[in-house]
């Protein structure tokens, strides 16, 4: 069926359906007496000898007998079904179906046959009725269905048809945001605070001590999936227990940890990953970290080696075990990979270990350790440390229908290499895996390659799709048949259609926008560093080079098909956009008066 645009009249597909109820025939039509009395061969009348078409009973005969269903006619039915009585008394009866097979504009073909036989429809004006009912319900599920989608689909937001106004603002820590069974929640070391997305009150609060709650890997900066639970480890050293916090703040019975079992951190579904160094102290060698008054840290010299690694991840409610690993630990020529660091000292440290991951990943990163795994458990292989990236360092990342691991050497060079949702290597690619990120829930099917200078598209198997002679290295967005493209270093934006690749349109970012307030704010030298969609209008926002100390960020509001711009808006100082659970928000920093690596931040909820 053709694609209808948000400008076009609205369309809805009606198919004639079968009855599979026992107390139905084959299947039903419009139908008058007027027809019945015109006696036209292989039009459908109502049995005489039986009830009307439409009632119990009821089946489809013509004047020359017993008349099959017409081609076409499905023979199941759906949940969303209407009927309605004629002047005659037949009952006409329509029923919603899903267009799956996209079979052509099946509106169409119905309004031909109407053409066809005009005086049949004439004093069906119950029918008539039937078929506005109809629509408005077709409209209502197709909308559901839309929202659904744009919930949990990366930078989806219901509405964008307007500028984003301010509806609230709650204080919050500075990092650890996350979006709970449709709460939004900010966590601290006193405890997980949720915030009701609608008026920025706080909805439930789970008191907690020195807590370490959730992940903040992942594209927290751009959307926030809904984890479902939180695993939060609280207290210090070897006095350390497990509380998994659920919808409405409902909270787990403490769970102690054995402190032989290894570090604990929280883990993805429910889990913990407890971490710990087995085998012979590591060898610092000659490797050694300088720093300079001004914070500023540089490394000399190489480690010689350091201590293996195992892993097991458990449940973190009963303790069961739920997957274990081991990494052999393989220092290479980064020393920067065993060095911590905290608010007052930057030192060697050859036992560090940084786990992260996010909702479907566990990775790990520390002193000769790279490695990664499925929140099931499978490998996804480890970079070899002696041969980083021409980007640094390998790592791995969740992408719809899977992971990519980052700048793995194949050969002589480098690639990017795609793990389907089982662990499994499914592709290596020249160039690099382009994640989108915002979509109206339809970019799953796709897969994007960025390269030099070509951006290629495949299919879900890999399968390529078109190829388009241009420098990318951002999927801004991927809604409505349309991907639009664009460069870290760029503030030009591409639109291609996704089936062909073909340029449907292009917009760059002018010198200069007048903020709400008035001021002219000089966009020169920034750049597109996000972007939100609702499948109608798609949102680029720039951090604003115009001068200042704290340059704004301005986001522009995109017509999906045009490229038109529809609104444009300015948020003062530091800032970053969010979206979660179909919402929209801006984290605004504010630097403390205090010390320089301090910051506060304010949570505005957008509307």
């Amino acid at each position: 069926m053709a694609r209808k645009r948000r400008d076009d009249a609205a369309a809805y597909t009606f198919d004639l359906v079968g009855d599979d109820a026992e107390d139905f025939d084959a299947g039903r039509a419009l139908v008058t007496q007027a027809a019945a009395q015109a006696g036209r061969p292989g039009v459908p009348v109502p049995d005489a000898g039986g009830p009307a078409v439409g009632s119990p009973g009821g089946g489809l005969t013509t004047k020359d007998g017993p008349a099959a269903p017409p081609s076409g006619w499905r023979a199941w039915r759906s949940r969303a079904t209407t009927s309605t009585q004629a002047q005659d008394g037949a009952t006409y009866r329509f029923e919603l179906v899903t267009d799956e097979d996209d079979d052509g504009d099946v509106v169409a073909e119905v309004r031909d046959r109407v053409a066809a036989n005009r005086r049949i429809l004439v004093p069906a004006v119950g029918a008539l009725a039937a078929l506005t009912i109809v629509g408005a319900t077709v409209g209502t599920v197709r909308e559901h269905q839309r929202a659904e989608r744009l919930r949990v689909a990366a930078g989806g937001v219901l509405s964008l048809d307007d500028a984003p106004e301010e509806r609230w603002r709650a204080q919050v820590p500075t990092m650890n945001l996350g979006f709970l069974d449709g709460d939004l929640f900010a966590a601290d070391a006193e405890g997980v605070h949720g915030i009701d997305p609608q008026t920025g009150d706080e909805a439930w609060s789970v008191a907690l001590d020195d807590a370490q709650c959730g992940s903040i890997d992942g594209q927290w900066w751009s959307s926030m999936p809904d984890l479902g639970q939180l695993v939060c480890v609280q207290g210090t050293g070897d006095d350390r227990t497990l509380v998994v916090v659920g919808p409405d703040g409902a909270v787990s019975e403490p769970r102690r940890l054995d402190p032989e079992a290894g570090v604990p951190h929280p883990g993805p579904r429910g889990t913990v990953v407890l971490v710990r160094r087995v085998g012979e102290p590591g060898d610092p060698g000659d490797a050694a970290v300088d720093c300079l008054p001004d914070s500023s840290c540089s490394t000399t010299g190489q480690v010689a080696s350091a201590r293996d690694i195992e892993v097991r991840v458990e449940d973190a409610v009963t303790g069961e075990l739920r997957w274990e690993s081991a990494v052999d630990a393989e220092v290479g020529g980064d020393t920067w990979e065993c060095v911590s660091w905290s608010e007052t000292r930057t030192s060697l440290d050859l036992e560090a270990v940084r786990v992260g991951g996010g909702p479907t990943l566990v990775t790990m990163d520390g002193c000769g350790v790279h490695a990664a795994w499925t929140a099931d458990g499978a490998t996804l292989g480890a970079r070899p440390v002696d041969a980083p990236g021409p980007f640094g360092p390998s790592y791995t990342e969740p992408v719809p229908g899977g992971y990519v691991q980052r700048s793995v050497q194949v050969g002589s060079g480098f690639k990017d290499r795609f793990y389907g949702p089982d662990g499994t290597v499914e592709q290596e690619v020249d160039g690099s895996v382009l994640i989108p990120q915002s979509s109206d829930g339809t970019a799953d099917g796709f897969h994007f390659v960025g390269g030099i200078p070509t951006l290629t598209a495949y299919d879900a198997g890999w399968g390529t799709l078109w190829k388009a002679s241009l420098l990318v290295d951002r999927v801004l967005a991927v809604a409505d048949g349309i991907v639009v493209v664009g460069g870290t270093s760029s503030t030009k934006v591409i639109a291609l259609d996704l089936a062909t690749g073909g340029e449907l349109w292009d917009w760059t970012v002018p010198p200069e926008t007048v903020s709400d307030d008035g001021s002219v704010v000089t966009t020169g030298g920034g750049w597109i560093n996000q972007a939100f969609t609702d499948g109608r209008i798609v949102v680029v926002a720039m951090q604003a080079s115009s001068g200042i100390e704290m340059p704004p960020v301005i986001s522009y509001g995109l017509d999906l098909v045009t490229g038109e711009v529809v609104w444009t808006d300015a948020a003062p100082g530091e800032a970053t956009l969010l979206s979660a659970g179909g919402r929209l928000y801006r984290l605004e920093f504010t630097p403390s008066q205090d010390t320089e690596f301090e910051w506060s931040a304010e949570l505005v909820g957008l509307g």
